[in-house]
C-alpha cells in the first residue's frame, strides 16, 4: 500500500514538471512575440543591407527608418530635392514584404525602389513621411501588389514603361497624392481618404491644378474605385480625381465623395458604371468618350449643373467652365462645346431607355438654354427673345419642360382651386347666396327669437309663395277631373305628392327639435343658456353647409371655365366674369401644355 502511495506521488511530480516546462516556453514564446512587436530604428544603409542579405523572400518588419550617416551613397541629388535610390538586390523577381514601416527621412528627401521585379509586394500598416515612388518597377504572375491600412504624407507614385499586372489600395489614407504615372492590367482603390495635408498644400503652385489621385496620360483595363473620400481644403486648384487622357477598358466608379473630377479626352472602351457619387464642384467632360450602350450612370450622380470644361490658359491654371456668369454666356464657342457635351450624355440615356435619367438631364439642359436666353435678351432686347425667354421659364414651372404630366396636372388643379375662390367670394346666380341672402336669414332667425312662432310656422311663411303653387295644383287641377285628361292629372299627382311628403317631413322634424315654445326674453337662465349652446352648434353647422354648398359651385363653375372656356353666360356678373375668360385663355394654354406633355411620354415609351 505505501509503495503504490510513493509511485502515485512521484507521478504527479513528473506531470506537474511537465506542465511548469510547458508554461515556461508558451511564456518565452510571447516574450518573443513581444520583442519583436518592437520597432526598431534603421538608417538606409541598414534597410539596404538586410535587402540584401535576403533571398527572393524579402521581410521588412516593424522599423522606422531614418536619416543616418553613411546613407550619402544611396542619395542622389536632383536639385531642388533629394532622393535615396534603392535599387532591386537580384535580377529575377523577389517578393517584398513591408510589414509596420515607417520613413521619416526629413524634409526634401524621397524614397525611390528602382527597377524591381516584384513576385509579390504587400505593404501592410506602411507609413511615410515623405514621397515614396516605385520606379521602372514590373510585376512577375498572378499576385496582386497590395498596399493596405497604410498611411502616406508624401506622394505615392508607380512610374514605369511598363505594364503593371495589378494594384490593389484598401484602408489606406493619402496626405498629399497618388499618381498612378504607369499602365496597370487591373487597377482597385477601396476606403481609402484623401485629406491633403495643410502644409502639402501651402508648398503647391497655385497656377497648376493638383489632382489627388492621378490617372492622367495612362492605359489601364479595369479600374474599380469604390468608397474614397475627398475631404474638402477650402483650396481651388486642388481638385479629387484625374482621369484626362486615359484610356480604360472597364471603368466602376461607386460611392466617391469628392469635389473634382476630370474626365477631359478620356476613352473608355467596354463599360462605365457608376453610383453614389458625390462630386460638388466640377465634372470636365470635353472630348469624354464612352459606350452609350454599356454605359450605367444614372444622372442624379453627376447633375446639379456640374458638368463642365477645362479652358487652357498658358501655361495658367485652366478654368472651370458651367455657363454660369455672364462672362462665360458671352463666349458662343464654349457655351456650344459644353451643351455638345450635355446632349451627347443625354443621347446615351437615350440609347438605356433611362427615362428618368433623360428627363432630368434634359431639364438642366433646358434650364442653361433658358439662362442664355435671358443673357442674349440683356444683350440685346426684343420682343422674340422676351417671349421666349418667359414661355420657357412657363414651361419649366408647369411642366418642367413637358417632362412632367403630372406636375403638369397638380399644377392645373390648383389653378382651379384659386379660381374657385374668386368664386366664392362673389355672387352666382346658381346658388343665390349673396349679402341680402344673409341678410333675409338673419331677419327670419331674429324674428323666431322675437315672437312666439314656431320653425314651422317661420318655414311656412318663407314658403308661402310654393306653397300655393302647390295648393293651386292640388285644387284646379287634381280635382278638375271633367276638364283634365286622365293622363295629365296622373302626370300632377307625383309632383303634389313628392312635394307635399317633403314638406310633412320637414314639419316633422322642425316639431321634433323646437326649442323655444315662447320667447326668447320668457325662458329662464338655464334654459337660455341650453338654447344659446344649441343655437350656437346650429348656426356653425349651417354655415358649414352654406361654404360647402358655395366651394361645390364655385368649384364647378371654374372647373367648366378652366376645361371649356364657358358655356355662354356665366352665372357671374361685374369683375367675376372677366376672372372666367381669364380663366379659360389660362386653361387652353395649360391643357395644351400638359397635352403635349402626356403624348411625349407616350411616345418615349414606345
Amino acid at each position: 500500500m505505501i509503495e503504490k502511495l510513493f509511485k502515485l506521488l512521484v507521478l504527479l511530480f513528473l506531470i506537474g514538471l511537465q506542465t511548469a516546462d510547458l508554461n515556461a516556453q508558451v511564456f518565452e514564446e510571447e516574450e518573443e512575440e513581444i520583442v519583436e512587436a518592437v520597432t526598431a530604428e534603421i538608417s538606409v544603409q541598414q534597410l539596404v543591407a538586410l535587402i540584401n542579405q535576403m533571398d527572393s523572400d524579402i521581410f521588412v518588419q516593424d522599423v522606422v527608418i531614418t536619416s543616418q550617416p553613411g546613407d550619402e551613397k544611396f542619395l542622389v541629388d536632383k536639385l531642388f530635392y533629394k532622393e535615396y535610390v534603392i535599387e532591386a538586390p537580384y535580377d529575377q523577381a523577389v517578393s517584398l514584404y513591408l510589414y509596420n514601416v515607417q520613413f521619416k527621412l526629413g524634409e526634401n528627401q524621397k524614397v525611390v525602389f528602382k527597377d524591381w521585379n516584384f513576385l509579390r509586394l504587400n505593404g501592410i500598416s506602411l507609413s511615410s513621411d515623405n514621397d515614396l515612388m516605385f520606379e521602372n518597377c514590373t510585376t512577375d504572375g498572378s499576385y496582386p501588389v497590395r498596399i493596405e491600412n497604410c498611411s502616406f504624407g508624401g506622394i505615392l507614385e508607380f512610374n514605369g514603361e511598363e505594364t503593371l499586372g495589378s494594384i490593389q489600395f484598401s484602408g489606406s489614407n493619402f496626405g498629399n497624392k497618388l499618381d498612378l504615372n504607369q499602365d496597370a492590367d487591373f487597377l482597385k482603390l477601396e476606403n481609402c481618404r484623401f485629406y491633403a495635408d495643410s502644409i502639402v498644400i501651402a508648398s503647391l503652385d497655385e497656377e497648376q491644378f493638383h489632382p489627388q489621385l492621378d490617372f492622367s496620360d495612362q492605359s489601364f483595363g479595369v479600374i474599380n474605385l469604390s468608397d474614397l473620400t475627398f475631404e474638402p481644403t477650402g483650396i481651388d486648384y486642388i481638385f479629387s480625381i484625374n482621369f484626362s487622357a486615359a484610356e480604360i477598358s472597364k471603368l466602376s466608379l461607386f460611392g466617391i465623395n469628392g469635389f473634382g473630377l476630370d474626365l477631359t479626352d478620356l476613352n473608355i472602351e467596354k463599360s462605365l458604371l457608376g453610383d453614389s457619387l458625390l462630386i460638388s464642384d466640377f465634372i470636365a467632360v470635353q472630348n469624354f468618350d464612352f459606350p452609350a450602350e454599356n454605359t450605367n450612370l444614372p444622372w442624379n450622380n453627376i447633375g446639379g449643373e456640374k458638368l463642365s470644361l477645362l479652358l487652357e490658359k498658358g501655361s495658367g491654371r485652366p478654368e472651370i467652365y458651367q455657363a454660369k456668369s455672364t462672362q462665360q454666356l458671352a463666349s458662343t464657342l464654349h457655351y456650344n462645346e459644353l451643351m455638345s457635351c450635355y446632349n451627347k450624355i443625354n443621347g446615351m440615356y437615350q440609347a438605356r431607355a433611362d427615362r428618368q435619367s433623360i428627363n432630368a438631364s434634359y431639364i438642366e439642359i433646358k434650364d442653361i438654354e433658358t439662362r442664355y436666353q435671358k443673357f442674349k435678351y440683356d444683350l440685346e432686347p426684343s420682343l422674340n427673345l422676351f417671349i421666349g425667354y418667359h414661355l420657357n421659364r412657363f414651361l419649366s414651372f408647369f411642366s418642367d419642360y413637358a417632362t412632367n404630366p403630372a406636375k403638369s396636372l397638380q399644377i392645373a388643379l390648383y389653378t382651379i382651386l384659386i379660381f374657385a375662390f374668386f368664386y366664392m367670394i362673389s355672387y352666382s346666380d346658381w346658388d343665390g347666396i349673396n349679402f341680402n341672402y344673409f341678410v333675409r336669414q338673419y331677419m327670419l332667425l331674429s324674428e323666431y327669437f322675437m315672437t312666439e312662432k314656431s320653425l314651422k310656422e317661420l318655414y311656412s311663411n318663407d314658403i308661402e309663395e310654393e306653397k300655393v303653387q302647390f295648393e293651386a295644383i292640388k285644387t284646379h287641377y287634381l280635382k278638375n277631373r271633367s276638364e283634365i285628361p286622365l293622363l295629365v292629372r296622373g302626370l300632377g299627382f307625383p309632383l303634389y305628392f313628392f312635394w307635399n311628403a317633403r314638406q310633412q317631413l320637414i314639419w316633422f322634424v322642425y316639431s321634433k327639435i323646437e326649442l323655444m315654445h315662447g320667447k326668447w326674453n320668457q325662458l329662464n337662465s338655464s334654459r337660455k343658456a341650453l338654447v344659446g349652446t344649441i343655437t350656437a352648434l346650429s348656426l356653425f353647422i349651417y354655415f358649414a353647409f352654406v361654404l360647402l354648398i358655395k366651394f361645390i359651385n364655385s368649384f364647378m363653375l371654374s372647373l367648366n371655365m378652366f376645361l371649356a372656356m364657358g358655356f355662354g353666360k356665366t352665372p357671374e356678373n361685374r369683375a367675376p366674369m372677366y376672372l372666367t375668360v381669364i380663366e379659360g385663355l389660362i386653361g387652353w394654354l395649360m391643357i395644351t401644355i400638359f397635352t403635349i406633355t402626356l403624348l411625349s411620354q407616350l411616345l418615349q415609351a414606345w
